[in-house]
């Protein structure tokens, strides 16, 4: 795991059970990365995107993610929107 600031850490713990299984898993892999997009978040957990999407959207109205970039996937070459937590 990369190191990450005290307020983080405490951030985390701060919502650690508040959020489900699935939500937390996505909120993880959010946290690990600087920047990732929904597809990228379900080849990493093995989810489809229909399960990883609105997770992400729940995190999103809970405000401990927000939009990074809007890019072009290269995978799928389409615009899409990637992902950051909101310290």
């Amino acid at each position: 795991m990369k190191s990450v600031q005290q307020t983080s850490l405490l951030a985390y713990y701060d919502i650690y059970g508040s959020l489900g299984k699935r939500q937390e898993q996505v909120y993880i892999v959010i946290r690990e990365k600087e920047a990732i997009n929904n597809r990228m978040i379900g080849e990493l957990l093995g989810l489809p995107i229909n399960s990883v999407t609105p997770r992400v959207r729940e995190l999103v109205e809970k405000g401990l993610v927000k939009q990074s970039h809007i890019a072009k996937d290269t995978v799928t070459n389409t615009k899409t929107i990637f992902w950051r937590i909101i310290e």
